[in-house]
């Protein structure tokens, strides 16, 4: 295990974090200007984006605020202009911006996907497409992509947890391509006690409800997405889930599998050979598409065993 000797400082960085104005997004850049960041606070809504910019700067912080609609492109852009103009350039960013819906699958409307899809998925894309040639000039860039564990399949929500399924493929692909020019992206699944959770289990009972604002929260998230934002912390391609004062490492593992005879490779030798071929004992987890070549090798050739490739 490393050990330092430091702080986790942000001094001279310059952090954009999007959906600032509340939640998580107000705790992921409070906490970076409380470590010497200079951020840019970007919120749909001008009241709750100057109430962080208000805390911020009473601990003796800087920010600005920039209002836009980042689930467009001109207002993506926006946001890394003024980030820029004010500051010089960019280190940071958080694509935090986001919202909650939940619908029956068959229920959604066009517009309540599109809606969905923009705020999540699209937001990210322009905001990291408007912020990436000032990384890359710089060879420096720390992105972090909020998503979410509901990449797994949550119930009737459909549109956010596809959203976030881009989301990871976006980060991912980033990272790869960042390596040369020392951006890092990786992305985060937070869970914390947010109005969003409220919202969420707005069921539940108050008991229920008191036990997660105490187990969860938001203030411990936003720990672990800072180290991730700062220069010490080398990883990229990572998802990274955060929940309360907990983290740990999410992955798509693929099993050892089963290699059949092409003479022989039948419906029904995928049949009688498929409760082996889905064994979860030993796997394989490919860090990115072109690293995992030698897997598919091995796999063509029958020789991949335990052990390979972990």
């Amino acid at each position: 295990m490393a050990v330092y000797t430091r702080e986790v400082r942000f001094d001279g960085r310059v952090a954009i974090v999007t959906g600032a104005g509340a939640g998580l997004g107000r705790e992921y850049a409070v906490l970076l200007a409380q470590r010497g960041a200079q951020v840019v606070i970007n919120d749909i809504s001008d009241v709750k984006a100057k109430e962080t910019q208000e805390i911020i700067q009473k601990d003796g912080g800087k920010a600005i605020v920039v209002i836009e609609n980042v689930g467009d492109s001109a207002g993506a852009r926006g946001v890394v202009s003024e980030a820029v103009s004010t500051y010089g350039t960019i280190h940071i960013v958080i694509n935090n911006a986001g919202n909650w819906m939940a619908r029956y699958f068959h229920e959604y409307t066009d517009e309540e996907f599109l809606q969905c899809i923009s705020t999540h998925f699209f937001a990210c894309w322009y905001v990291c497409q408007a912020a990436w040639p000032y990384m890359k000039q710089q060879r420096y860039g720390r992105i972090i992509n909020i998503a979410s564990s509901s990449v797994k399949g949550p119930p009737n929500m459909a549109a956010y947890g596809s959203s976030k399924g881009a989301i990871l493929g976006l980060s991912n692909s980033l990272a790869v391509e960042g390596k040369e020019f020392s951006i890092q992206v990786n992305t985060v699944g937070p869970a914390a006690f947010t109005k969003m959770t409220v919202d969420t289990l707005a069921d539940s009972q108050p008991e229920r409800l008191a036990s997660l604002a105490q187990a969860m929260p938001a203030w411990a998230v936003a720990r672990t997405v800072a180290w991730i934002a700062s220069e010490d912390c080398k990883v990229t391609g990572h998802f990274i889930v955060a929940i309360g004062n907990s983290f740990a490492k999410m992955f798509l593992g693929e099993t050892l599998g089963v290699m059949g005879p092409q003479d022989r490779y039948t419906i029904e030798f995928v049949r009688d050979n498929w409760e082996k071929g889905m064994d979860e004992q030993d796997y394989v987890n490919r860090e990115d598409m072109m690293a995992g070549a030698p897997v598919c090798d091995a796999r063509l050739q029958g020789i991949l065993k335990p052990g390979d490739f972990k």
